[in-house]
């Protein structure tokens, strides 16, 4: 099955919605982002992954990354059901989506000057 970095549909409607504030929200979006994965990086139990997955998801899916998002709903579902190593490796490719996602939304956010 294939899943989008990014649904250009949500965004377009972001754009439509927040107007000259558009670009704004993508660079909370990317400066929230990044926080929220270093949560995930140091959770050190499953209730804090999973709380930090949960809000990750969230705003994922409200800017079109839909893949980060299925990603982070996954760990946020399974977190207490997973192994140390299963976690590591799902909290990893979160991170790799991520790295994707973010290139991707920096180059949309430099479509718009300041």
């Amino acid at each position: 099955m294939s899943m989008e970095h990014m649904d250009r549909t949500v965004l377009l409607a972001l754009q439509e919605v927040m107007e000259e504030e558009y670009p704004l929200l993508l660079d909370t979006f990317l400066n929230d982002s990044r926080q929220r994965l270093a949560q995930l990086q140091q959770a050190t139990d499953a209730e804090a992954l999973e709380q930090a997955a949960h809000s990750f998801k969230g705003s994922s899916s409200n800017m079109g990354a839909m893949y980060l998002a299925d990603l982070c709903r996954q760990l946020e579902e399974q977190a207490g059901r997973m192994s140390p190593q299963a976690r590591h490796t799902l909290v990893s490719l979160i991170s790799t989506e991520f790295a994707t996602v973010l290139d991707l939304y920096t180059r949309e956010r430099q479509r718009y000057p300041i």
